[in-house]
């Protein structure tokens, strides 16, 4: 009866080990990261990271300002192959880039990086440039379990420069 145990358990734990685990991103990890989170979809081009489970294999291309990028991969095991925070001395700015949507009364503006020529999208604000305040903004950046609305920056965009201000 020993055996017959010992042979599941043999079994199970062989089982066990084989499944690949997906990898975690904390709040700690992002908070300390001033880099962007990237990975490429199966076209090859880049996409901004939106969920904080990383499947196993997935790498991670986590971008600064000129080109500075460093790859993460994320393991079978459920760990990347560098650990977090990893941040740069020069860190990527937003730009706003104005957008067609008939919902906005003002003027829509999508927030968001360059990276390679194309425009990765954190969120859209709807500008009321005669009052010279946002209507309304849409993200789905934000949808992580442990990020409280509180504790998400405000934007506004200079009328002077276009720019992408912090409050």
């Amino acid at each position: 009866m020993k055996i017959f145990f010992l042979i599941q358990f043999i079994v199970l734990l062989t089982f066990a080990l084989s499944i690949k685990g997906d990898c975690q991103i904390y709040s700690n990890m992002v908070e300390g990261t001033n880099r962007i989170f990237t990975y490429r979809d199966e076209a090859g081009a880049y996409q901004l990271l939106r969920t904080e489970t990383v499947p196993s294999g997935l790498t991670l291309h986590m971008f600064c300002h000129g080109g500075d990028v460093i790859e993460y991969q994320c393991q079978d095991n459920g760990q990347f192959t560098t650990p977090f925070p990893m941040r740069c001395s020069k860190p990527m700015v937003a730009n706003a880039k104005p957008v067609r949507d008939n919902e906005c009364a003002g003027q829509m503006y999508s927030i968001g990086h360059q990276i390679n020529g194309a425009h990765l999208e954190l969120f859209r604000s709807c500008y009321d440039a005669r009052n010279g305040r946002v209507l309304y903004a849409e993200s789905d950046v934000y949808y992580k379990s442990y990020c409280e609305m509180s504790s998400v920056p405000s934007l506004a965009i200079s009328k002077i420069t276009g720019a992408v201000l912090m409050i």
